[in-house]
């Protein structure tokens, strides 16, 4: 083989060179960032140089970044970089480099992958590199794209804190989305680290739709990027390039300025190579020991840099050529094994063109010393493009039929060869990247790959077989609220593709994912799932082996093939849709049958034991549950399944169960603010998500409203999902403060059907959260009506699950509904129902409204001393749980007891309280109520109005001869506008007059104003 020819004696492999070289090996002459012949630096980039050696020696001293280095191609970003590069390995950095490429496809972070490869594996005191740089399937065990990025980033740390740490990423505009990503989130854990990260990319490659654009704004903002643009070069520049490579002197070094200044136009790149090109030439002339130039004005210049490479490839022979120009195909970087497979060269030609190849500056060795590389990428480029369209489809053939046969070939690289050949066997390839692309989280890098095989297939007339398969990909690869319809629609197509060619594989995985997402929306349940997991476990080993890397579970890692796993996923969903009992009962089998679970599995039935523990009133259960199921995700570093989990914790345990604990609802609402951040900042929650999204129903209990809202106004944009957990929220808020409408429509997101809406088809919580203010608003309303069917789905929902608290709840809803329609009796004995359920399990909360409930229908009834017991324990409880609108709604039912006892004294200063209370939170509704109670207590202690006026209607209209309209008499009053009207006609009515001058004139003249 090619490669021991240049074996040296007693080298290993990795130390083996395909050429002798004298600099470093990453360093490169393609612009005046290169060393100057007799190695004394760079020239006309002290500037430049300056910034990046600032940079390396505060990594040096712990204070790391992230440096990027910008400029358009040929302008000499790589040279400045092999510089920092050799000051660093002199300063005793270890110094990594990776690479991204055009006119291929770079997988799923690929330069990352590539840089982590040429980490020195079994050197002493240097930790071992992370097993998923060679293992996907070790990649997939973090459990998400963040527990990876911690993975490698503390990788890194470690590294660093035995070697300092400088990598290198170059042509940072080509790479994958996985690979920006990361660079984010390592950029800004750089500050207290001795690393330092360099990238470049091209600064004319950028456009406002690259996604490097809208990146760099963030970089800057996050992390405090150091931007290097270098620009391009003087004429002072030019002329200090020219006099580093050639002696010349007198006209000759003016002539020869002016006409590199004038046609490179300050890129050293241009001029280097219009250089060699006067000198093969024999235009640039060496006599002795200086140089002369003769006259170019003879020199037929060609007008494109690409033309002036050409030129200087002419001259390399035609065998040498030929075999340049497969090595461009194969790639910017070509394994020689690769290329002398795909050519059929001797090894003596290979040689030969590689020896010419490095004397013309057109190659050097790669860092692995088995493979070449192209000094730069437009080399390679009019190499590329010198070879007409045909003959290029049949190499990349053949490169991609030699790829595919090795070992393990790269899926992206065989794919993108057999794509630019027009074969449709790219598709395949294309699929597999995918797969492996999603089995390490790069969702975004997955379906690109399936994208571009769809569109691929359907230019071949379907010719891969491959379409159901790339649209189930696709379908499954959606998030998990995200874009239902186009979906489903693309399930559908697959499913009749599989029926069709009889591929009960691809049925099967189907109908597994077409009931994982119906079960949050669209009427499926978790018996569908079950039906799709008996399909799969009928497949043959060997077929069910393909789904690999293809069925996902609830939290997005891969889950097995074997029937626990998928078991487990439908156990999840029987706990997220209310089938508690059947969740636990298969619980209990599947201990049974398999004592040792998968990681993927354990989550899976935390989450379902978490939702049936707190259903069935065993909160102290449900806590050890979610505090296991937190520290698997903070270990795994999934802060978005952690911020979650603190959610669910807060809003179903601790606001249920434990409300009077404050300290633990304040340590739980610190856990769900820091999950929040941390799933921002890796950036698998967008910006748009609150801080606060896990605590809204703390901020409504502890009467931030204002902070509330905007937190739900956040959340709204951050995506249907954070929409519908968040929709209860919304309508409760609503409803206290006065905006019916704004509730109404956020039930009808969450039940289209209304109150004819069947338990088992949605989740379950969330959406019966959303009936109690539904209820509440029609009682409000005196719509019985409408308040009894939503009664009566309530109760077709606890039946169906067995959920206690909501059992609670509606006992004293129904309470609530016969008070309202008369049947006192019928509410005392509900609401004493609701109180024995609320005391075991011990329910403060639900406690509280019941004692309150049952206050008010005692006063109601006259047993004056019953209602002062239950309102001074429902105050107390209001107080423990340290819940100001429940404390002033009692105080408004303590204000009653007081009125009804005749006692307006008592009552008067028990308004004022809950005014204070409820003025700062905009609780219309309540205000209205103080209003009218203080109303009634003022008419039986104040002396009679002329005309029959009432306390009220003097109220208005002192107002109205103020000048004030009735918009803002409403808004002085915490009336309705249409309250205010209603008041003023009577007013109108009883002076017998039609107008508002009529109206001031008789209260000026009795005497009211």
């Amino acid at each position: 083989m090619i490669i021991d020819r240049y074996t040296m004696g007693g080298q290993t492999r990795s130390e083996r060179r395909i050429m002798p070289q004298s600099a470093d090996e990453h360093s490169t002459i393609d612009a005046v960032g290169s060393v100057d012949r007799a190695g004394n630096g760079i020239v006309g980039r002290e500037r430049e140089r300056g910034i990046l050696r600032a940079q390396l020696r505060s990594a040096l001293d712990g204070v790391g970044c992230l440096v990027l280095v910008s400029g358009e191609a040929g302008i000499g970003k790589t040279t400045l970089i092999d510089d920092l590069a050799g000051a660093a390995a002199a300063r005793g950095c270890l110094v990594l480099w990776g690479h991204a490429y055009d006119l291929s496809v770079t997988p799923a972070y690929g330069p990352w992958v590539e840089l982590l490869r040429r980490y020195p594996a079994g050197v002493e005191r240097l930790p071992e590199p992370p097993a998923f740089v060679e293992d996907a399937r070790s990649a997939t065990a973090a459990g998400s794209s963040e527990a990876l990025f911690f993975a490698a980033a503390a990788f890194f740390d470690d590294v660093a804190r035995v070697q300092p740490l400088l990598l290198i990423l170059e042509d940072l505009h080509w790479a994958d989305q996985g690979s920006r990503d990361f660079l984010r989130f390592l950029a800004r854990q750089l500050a207290d680290r001795r690393i330092l990260v360099a990238a470049t990319y091209r600064s004319d490659e950028l456009h406002r739709r690259h996604p490097l654009y809208t990146l760099l704004p963030v970089l800057v903002r996050e992390s405090g990027v150091e931007r290097l643009d270098v620009q391009r070069l003087d004429s002072d520049g030019s002329r200090a390039l020219i006099a580093s490579r050639y002696a010349i002197g007198g006209d000759d070094a003016a002539r020869l300025e002016r006409y590199i200044q004038d046609h490179a136009e300050g890129n050293p790149l241009f001029a280097l190579e219009l250089l060699r090109s006067l000198a093969e030439g024999g235009v640039l002339r060496l006599s002795g020991d200086t140089w002369s130039l003769g006259d170019t004005d003879r020199v037929r210049l060609p007008t494109l840099l690409l033309q002036v490479i050409e030129t200087r490839l002419d001259r390399l022979g035609d065998e040498t050529l030929s075999l340049l120009r497969v090595a461009a195909i194969i790639g910017q970087e070509v394994p020689l094994d690769l290329w002398q497979q795909v050519t059929g060269a001797s090894d003596d030609a290979l040689v030969k063109a590689i020896e010419r190849g490095q004397a013309s500056h057109i190659l050097k060795e790669a860092a692995s010393g088995t493979a070449i590389r192209f000094q730069h990428a437009l080399i390679r480029e009019a190499l590329y493009e010198s070879v007409i369209s045909l003959r290029r489809r049949v190499w990349h053939r053949k490169v991609a039929e030699t790829l595919a046969a090795l070992p393990a070939p790269v899926p992206d690289i065989v794919a993108h060869h057999f794509q630019q050949a027009g074969d449709v066997r790219a598709v395949s390839w294309l699929l597999e990247a995918a797969r492996r692309a999603r089995m390490v989280y790069a969702t975004t890098t997955a379906t690109d790959r399936l994208e571009t095989a769809l569109g691929l297939d359907e230019q071949q007339g379907g010719a891969s077989g491959l379409r159901g398969w790339l649209l189930a990909g696709l379908a499954g690869l959606g998030e998990m609220f995200a874009r239902f319809d186009e979906r489903r629609r693309m399930l559908d197509e697959a499913r009749d593709i599989a029926v069709r060619a009889n591929d009960a594989t691809l049925l099967g995985l189907v109908e597994w994912y077409r009931a994982f997402i119906e079960t949050h929306f669209d009427g499926s349940t978790a018996e569908a799932l079950g039906s799709a997991r008996d399909r799969i476990q009928r497949l043959p080993s060997g077929e069910r082996a393909r789904l690999y890397g293809f069925l996902y579970g609830i939290v997005g890692t891969p889950i097995g093939v074997d029937s626990v796993d998928m078991t487990c996923e439908i156990i999840v969903f029987q706990g997220q849709s209310g089938q508690y009992r059947e969740a636990l009962a298969a619980i209990e089998r599947v201990y049974a049958e398999s004592p040792i679970l998968s990681a993927s599995a354990r989550l899976d039935i935390d989450s379902a034991l978490g939702a049936s523990y707190q259903a069935f009133g065993r909160p102290d259960e449900v806590l050890q549950v979610y505090e296991r199921l937190l520290l698997s995700y903070r270990r795994s570093h999934a802060s978005d399944w952690a911020m979650i989990i603190t959610h669910l914790m807060l809003r179903d345990v601790i606001l249920v169960y434990l409300a009077d604990r404050i300290a633990s609802r304040r340590t739980i609402a610190h856990d769900a603010v820091s999950a929040a951040r941390l799933a921002k900042a890796a950036q698998t929650f967008g910006p748009e998500m609150p801080d606060e999204f896990g605590i809204v129903s703390l901020h409504l209990l502890e009467g931030r409203w204002d902070d509330a809202r905007r937190a739900l106004e956040q959340a709204a944009v951050a995506g249907q999902w954070a929409s519908y957990l968040t929709a209860a929220l919304w309508m409760s808020l609503s409803h206290n403060q006065g905006y019916p409408d704004e509730a109404r429509a956020r039930l009808s997101t969450v039940f289209p059907d209304g109150s004819a809406a069947q338990p088992g088809r949605q989740s379950y919580e969330s959406s019966v959260y959303c009936m109690h203010p539904a209820i509440e608003m029609a009682l409000d309303d005196a719509d019985l009506d409408t308040a009894r069917a939503w009664l009566e789905c309530h109760d077709r929902w606890i039946d169906w699950s067995g959920h206690i608290p909501f059992t609670t709840t509606g006992h004293r809803l129904w309470a609530r509904y016969h008070r309202v329609a008369g049947d006192r009796h019928a509410a005392e004995e509900r609401a004493n129902q609701a109180l024995t359920l609320a005391s075991a399990p011990r329910q403060p909360l639900a406690l509280l409204a019941t004692h309150r409930l049952l206050g008010e229908l005692a006063t109601e009834g006259g047993d004056f001393d019953g209602a002062r017991q239950h309102l001074v324990e429902a105050l107390a409880l209001a107080d423990g749980c340290e819940a100001p609108f429940e404390r002033a709604l009692t105080l408004v039912a303590l204000a009653e007891l007081a009125s009804a006892e005749g006692r307006p004294a008592v009552a008067l200063p028990l308004l004022a309280e809950a005014r204070a209370i409820c003025e700062p939170l905009r609780a219309k509704p309540t205000l209205e109520r103080i209003l009218a109670l203080e109303a009634h207590l003022a008419a039986a202690s104040s002396p009679r109005y002329p005309a029959g006026l009432s306390v009220r209607e003097v109220e208005v209209l002192r107002l109205v001869a103020e000048g004030l309209t009735d918009a803002q008499v409403a808004e002085r009053l915490y009336l309705s506008q249409r309250t205010v009207g209603s008041h003023l006609r009577s007013v109108y009515n009883k002076l017998g007059v039609s107008s508002r001058a009529a109206a001031t004139r008789f209260a000026v003249e009795h005497g009211l104003v």
